[in-house]
């Protein structure tokens, strides 16, 4: 997928789920696709990243599954100040559009 695509489609995921205070950026993971951060060395950060090199190997489908998969960690989240891939999470995930895997 085009990194502008992906960018763009993050940023109206984040708008059209209440996540305005989260931000996104490009990494340079090699070894997976996307990253939902919300505390860096005991600092709050709120911050979801794509890998650069994956998403441009990857379709938008599987991008755009990516992004929903991290915003219903961003949720979950804002919601109990934690997140895993637990029951919780997957219900939020499914709830928008993520096939939660």
């Amino acid at each position: 997928m085009e990194l502008n695509k992906a960018r763009k489609l993050v940023e109206e995921l984040l708008d059209k789920h209440n996540l305005s205070d989260w931000s996104f950026n490009f990494d340079n993971a090699v070894k997976r696709l996307g990253q939902c951060v919300w505390s860096e060395n005991g600092i709050l950060s709120k911050t979801i990243s794509l890998s650069k090199k994956m998403t441009l190997k990857r379709s938008e489908e599987e991008v755009l599954d990516t992004i929903l998969h991290e915003i219903a960690h961003a949720i979950d989240y804002e919601t109990r100040d934690n997140s895993s891939h637990d029951s919780r999470w997957k219900k939020i995930a499914k709830s928008i559009g993520c096939d939660a895997t």
